[in-house]
């Protein structure tokens, strides 16, 4: 983004549940891994769709709640956090159904399940996969893109929807 910063991108600091934005006026919203750390996210799903415009896309993608990472943490013998504070270091609270259906009501349109990064997973020290151009991260496209076990595998899970 560098040199499109100040010419094509304004950065904002603000907070997500109170935008200091008129109605109407963004083509479209994408975060990553920040929702995910607001407890009141009812409160920016509201704002999203204030301030986007008809026919807009909102994205969102948060840590997701995996059946295999759980797993694999039990063996290791590492806690896997799915909801609330973290040891007073911060709030975490992965992508799940009733945030979903939750998104669905506000914007009131289907949401669309995106997964990725099946294979890269930095607390188990799978970073090899998340090298630029690397076999592996092309391997880890495909598989988010396979819903049923990528669903299984994925790091993250992403939610989009459409005002309409």
């Amino acid at each position: 983004m560098g040199s499109l910063v100040g010419e094509q991108i304004e950065l904002v600091h603000a907070d997500a549940t109170t935008l200091p934005f008129p109605c109407d006026i963004f083509d479209g919203i994408w975060t990553v891994q920040a929702l995910q750390h607001i407890p009141s996210y009812i409160k920016v799903f509201h704002e999203s769709y204030r301030v986007l415009k008809k026919n807009a896309k909102f994205i969102n993608y948060s840590l997701h709640i995996t059946p295999i990472t759980k797993l694999i943490y039990s063996v290791l013998g590492k806690d896997y956090h799915e909801d609330g504070d973290i040891k007073d270091l911060f709030y975490l609270r992965r992508a799940n159904k009733k945030q979903k259906e939750e998104l669905s009501a506000i914007f009131n349109g289907d949401i669309v399940d995106k997964y990725c990064e099946c294979f890269f997973h930095p607390d188990l020290r799978l970073t090899f996969t998340g090298k630029e151009q690397s076999w592996m991260g092309k391997l880890d496209y495909y598989f988010g893109s396979l819903s049923i076990v990528s669903r299984l595998f994925a790091r993250q899970r992403g939610f989009e929807v459409i005002k309409l």
